[in-house]
């Protein structure tokens, strides 16, 4: 996913993708917008509620998959929506 992709719209979709090294799916919860230190925005992705907590030293059920919007860099382009 790109993020130009994201919108509210993906809210409630199935999404895969992967956390802490791991594949994953789960399903968007929420879009989320990070901004730099002046309120610009520099990075967009989605919130996801996993279908299978991840267990380490504590358990994950959510992540948020983000990208920044110059450069695409980030986890956003390992998340796309099951059908």
């Amino acid at each position: 996913m790109k993020t130009t992709e994201v919108r509210k719209e993906l809210i409630g979709k199935k999404v895969k993708g992967v956390c802490m090294s791991r594949p994953v799916t789960g399903v968007i919860t929420d879009i989320v917008k990070d901004t730099d230190i002046y309120g610009n925005l520099c990075g967009v992705g989605v919130s996801i509620k996993l279908d299978n907590p991840i267990v380490e030293d504590y358990t994950y059920t959510e992540y948020e998959s983000v990208a920044r919007i110059d450069d695409e860099f980030g986890n956003l382009n390992y998340t796309h929506i099951i059908d």
